[in-house]
């Protein structure tokens, strides 16, 4: 039996309340600005925000355009009943389709001011029913939210607020009705702070943690959904919104800060930025329709197929989930963050993302996720699917992505036409059952720079950065390093190209497959065009097997491989099947190649064009491509030469010759030959790496369109002519400690790191070079080798000598170095009178001094103690700092000691009880005399004190039981007296 309520149910609550707070000024209808404001110190302040709001409303209809209502929180407030019912603003007239919704022009503020609201709950609502429902002057028919605010039909600004413990669930009344649009909605959406928004929205600085919301329909933690309504010039603004440890979750339309967003104006767009969800927390856009709404029709994705998706049913679930916004148009998502999980593990879900799960107009930009992404079809580590002029700009994911079906990619499940990706990273693993890559499971946009070091599953059309790569696709410089693993067209970059790939390079990833597999494409179909691909991972397969290209339709060109192909038929170093009508030019392979039937170390079944196999300069260690006029080589280029889509260049011109030296892993590495009286100055890369080098030899990753330059300079005195081995190059190489001229002469370091030779002076028949050695090494010695010699007067054991060469003979000249460690502190050595302690360590090219601390007397002989300041122990300097306790203790033949100046302390008994000792000299640099130092020296009758530093002299230091004349500075006579009386001198005098 249906029941009616005869007043509205605002008036029935808010006779209940007690209202405590509220102030607001009187108001001028005639004034620019009206303002209202309440102030909400507790829980029933909050539940009374409603009536006020009503009122203000009331008194203001006719001027609401210049309206403020502001909610002041002043206090940290705490929900004590299961009775929460959102706050709603806006036209009680307004439609149900969002896009005709009229909106107040005036503006609700929420100031925060740093204060929590908690423990909201709106348990006991679910037991409403149809006709039981509460209706407010302010808002509209029906509600289509639950959070702080129901719905808000108006501008609205919140700000500094923490919404902590909360418990907001969506109901439906107990109506049977199959069709979910004809259900009485109460509470669709659930978020924080509002469940819908239309008109303009700012937020900023807010958190929610520790809470459940729970939607039917679209749901986020900070609000449900967002529309400009007819009033196309509203726009939102997120900013600084933070979600720890709370469970989002919805049927559709589900995000980790908003469930939908939607903004119509074609020249306004929204921004979200510095949002953060943390791994605490989870984004699931399933887990309602289950329980609350059974018997509504469902739709069925079923099927993808070249971009679009089949399915039966009427209704939707799990539809638009995503780790900040589930769907979205129009907005700007800059530095957001998401570490919960997102799922929309429905049967029938579609396009999941760590970011966004859907989108039109969007741009995504320096964003990132770590979560896990799991969804049906259409599943990405930062966007399920984007459309329209969108872009996903520098964002990387390192979360695990899976899709039960099809359609899932590390950044993007699908790139649709006029969308552009680029300068992205995936290290997560990425798994479905086709439709799979790295970056993206299909592409029909633009995706430029993109890398992928994450392992990649699925069974057809399975790529390392893209699964298909449709006609309208164009992908440029993509790179590979995770494994691919697949059934039919699998490749180490691209599964299926239909469209553009360029740049393309697979770095050591393993590729392994069925049919059609390649090392950077499965399949390149009649449309396709692929140059410059470059493959260094092992391929493996069954049948059309390439280290490039498994099965080729379309064209190829500027390929190389170097990574192991094996197959059974159809196997080829760089294309597995060349179909006819399909081409193949200018490919070079260095790998092996293994199969039964149709088998090349280029194409293995070849039956359309190809041409320039192995069409390379030389690929001998060794080969000159660019170097000065030479009558041997008339055609040899002097500055520069374009190789593999690359430029390589000797500035200035022919004063060097560029000398290949391999090509391997991806790279090609060269070395640099000056003339005679030029020396390497370093090399300079433009978009390929290392960008600035040293190393007279030195690897560079291939990539079409790179320029890599050998910068060189005449040598002058005191430029290095064969420099120190940089850290950072590979090693071991028999290039990188010698520097040939390209006239003959070659200049080497040994051990390659010990040092560096440079330049004193130079003409056409003397060489005058200094060897430098390095950290822990020293110089040995020259060696010579060819026609050269030693120069009058020159010796091959001095760091400094002249040789007699002429320009142009074949020569070598090698500095030998040593290697040697410094023992380090705390090590004991000794010289052939004492013992010592290391107490800083030195270095064996004398760079650095060491200190030593004497520790006791190896040369029992002696008579007289001398303490040198400084002195050299297996080639380390070193000075003596002080003399360890108990050092010469007990000693019987010592009569005299001598402290160098470089000793600042004495320890503890050091010359105690030494029968003979009768006179001392203390060093200008003693600081400290421990106790005991002299104790019981009874022939002990003179001691000489240089120092003006001493600070302390130590209990009984000269207790010798004779008296002592002591000569002391004449400016530290007085203090020294005192300090010798203080350590119990008891007999002495002072000249």
């Amino acid at each position: 039996m249906r029941k009616s309520l005869k007043k509205p149910l605002s008036m029935i609550l808010s006779a209940a309340m007690v209202f405590t707070s509220y102030n607001y000024n009187p108001i001028d209808v005639n004034a620019a600005e009206i303002n209202g404001k309440v102030e909400v110190k507790s829980y029933a302040d909050l539940k009374n925000v409603q009536k006020e709001l009503d009122s203000f409303v009331t008194k203001n209809a006719s001027n609401l355009k210049n309206c403020t209502f502001t909610i002041d929180i002043k206090n940290d407030i705490v929900g004590n009943d299961l009775d929460w019912i959102g706050i709603k603003v806006g036209h009680k007239n307004a439609k149900t389709q969002y896009s005709e919704i009229k909106t107040m022009d005036m503006k609700v503020v929420v100031n925060g001011n740093g204060h929590t609201i908690s423990k909201l709950s709106n348990k006991n609502q679910e037991k409403f029913e149809r006709d039981i429902y509460y209706y407010s002057l302010s808002g509209t028919d029906q509600s289509t939210g639950v959070g702080l605010f129901g719905d808000v039909y108006a501008s609205l600004e919140a700000s500094n607020i923490t919404f902590a413990n909360l418990d907001l669930k969506t109901r439906t009344s107990n109506s049977s009705d199959t069709n979910i649009h004809d259900q009485v909605q109460t509470d669709w959406n659930a978020a924080s702070l509002a469940g819908s928004v239309v008109g303009n929205f700012k937020a900023s600085n807010i958190t929610i943690k520790d809470s459940a919301l729970e939607g039917i329909g679209t749901s986020g933690a900070l609000c449900g959904a967002y529309y400009t309504g007819n009033d196309t010039s509203k726009t939102i603004e997120l900013k600084n919104i933070k979600v720890e440890n709370t469970k989002v979750s919805a049927s559709t339309q589900t995000g980790g800060i908003i469930g939908a967003l939607s903004i119509r104006d074609e020249g306004k767009r929204g921004k979200i930025e510095n949002c953060t969800v943390d791994k605490y927390s989870k984004i699931d856009g399933s887990a309602i329709l289950q329980n609350k709404l059974s018997n509504a029709k469902k739709i069925f994705v079923t099927e993808y197929k070249h971009g679009e998706m089949s399915g039966s049913g009427e209704g939707f679930a799990g539809m638009k989930v995503g780790g900040i916004v589930g769907a979205a148009s129009k907005v700007d998502i800059i530095n957001c963050l998401n570490n919960g999980a997102v799922d929309a593990l429905k049967p029938n879900s579609a396009f999941t993302g760590g970011i966004v799960g859907f989108g039109t107009d969007v741009t995504i930009k320096g964003c990132a996720n770590t979560g896990n992404v799991n969804g049906n079809i259409c599943v990405g580590g930062i966007a399920g699917e984007l459309f329209g002029d969108s872009k996903i700009l520098d964002s990387k994911n390192s979360g695990k992505i899976k899709a039960t079906e099809q359609v899932a990619g590390g950044i993007i499940g699908e790139i649709s036409r006029e969308v552009e990706v680029k300068d992205v990273v995936n290290t997560g693993s990425v798994d479905a059952k086709s439709y799979v890559g790295g970056i993206t499971g299909v592409n029909s946009g633009t995706l430029t720079n993109a890398d992928n070091s994450g392992n990649i599953t699925g069974a057809d059309v399975v790529g390392g950065n893209v699964g298909y790569n449709r006609k309208n696709g164009k992908c440029d410089g993509l790179s590979n390093e995770g494994d691919v693993v697949g059934k039919d067209n699998v490749g180490g970059n691209i599964g299926l190209n239909e469209g553009e790939a360029k740049n393309l390079g697979n770095n050591n990833g393993k590729v392994t497959g069925n049919d059609n597999v390649g090392g950077n494409i499965g399949q390149n179909d009649k449309t396709g065009v692929a140059d410059t691909l470059l493959n260094t991972g092992d391929v493996t397969g069954h049948d059309n097997v390439g280290g490039n290209v498994g099965d080729n339709k379309g064209k190829v060109t500027n390929v190389v491989n170097s990574g192991k192909v094996d197959g059974n038929e159809g196997v080829g170093g760089n294309v597995g099947n060349n179909e006819r009508e399909a081409s193949v030019s200018t490919a070079v392979n260095t790998g092996e190649a293994k199969g039964n039937k149709d088998v090349d170390k280029n194409i293995g079944k070849n039956d359309g064009y190809s041409h320039d196999l192995d069409n390379y300069p030389s690929t001998d260690d060794g080969a000159v491509i660019i170097g000065p006029k030479d009558p041997n080589y008339p055609d040899l280029p002097e500055y520069d030469n374009t190789l593999l889509g690359m430029k390589f260049r000797v500035s200035p011109k022919g004063k060097g010759a560029l000398i290949f030296k391999s090509m391997q892993n991806g790279e090609i590495t060269l070395l640099i030959s000056p003339v005679y009286g030029y020396k390497f100055d370093n090399w300079k890369a433009d978009g390929t790496t290392p960008a600035m080098s040293k190393n007279i030899s030195e690897s560079f990753k291939i990539k079409k369109g790179a320029v890599v330059e050998a910068h060189l300079s005449e040598a002058k005195k005191g430029d290095t002519l064969v420099p120190a081995l940089d850290e950072s190059a590979k090693t071991p190489s028999p290039d990188l400690n010698k520097v040939t001229f390209y006239e003959g002469l070659t200049l080497a370091v040994t051990p390659a790191k010990a040092g560096r030779i440079d330049l004193v002076s130079k003409d056409n028949n003397n060489l005058s070079i200094t060897a430098v050695p390095q950290l822990n090494a020293k110089f040995v010695e020259w060696q010579i080798s060819g026609k050269v010699s030693l120069a009058k007067g020159s010796s091959k054991d001095s760091q400094t000598a002249t040789f007699v060469y002429k320009k142009g003979d074949k020569a070598t000249i090698t500095a030998v170095f040593k290697f040697g460690t410094a023992p380090a502190v705390g090590k004991k050595v000794k010289d052939r009178k004492y013992f010592y302690r290391v107490t800083k360590a030195g270095s064996f090219d004398g760079s650095i001094v060491g200190e030593l601390q004497v520790i006791g007397l190896r040369r029992k002989s002696l008579t007289q103690i001398k303490i040198a300041a400084k002195g050299t122990i297996d080639g380390i300097n070193y000075r003596v700092t002080s003399i360890g306790a108990n050092a010469f203790k007990g000693n019987k033949k010592v009569t005299s000691v001598y402290v160098s100046r470089y000793v600042t302390k004495i320890g503890n008994k050091a010359f105690a009880n030494m029968k003979k000792l009768k006179k001392v000299t203390l060093g200008s640099g003693l600081k400290k005399i421990g106790s005991n130092v002299f104790a019981k020296d009874k022939k002990l009758k003179n001691v000489v004190i240089k120092s003006k530093k001493l600070k302390k002299i130590g209990k009984k230091a000269f207790a010798t039981g004779k008296k002592i004349t002591f000569k002391l500075p004449k400016s530290k006579k007085n203090k020294y007296k005192k300090l010798l009386i203080k350590a119990k001198t008891r007999s002495f005098r002072v000249k």
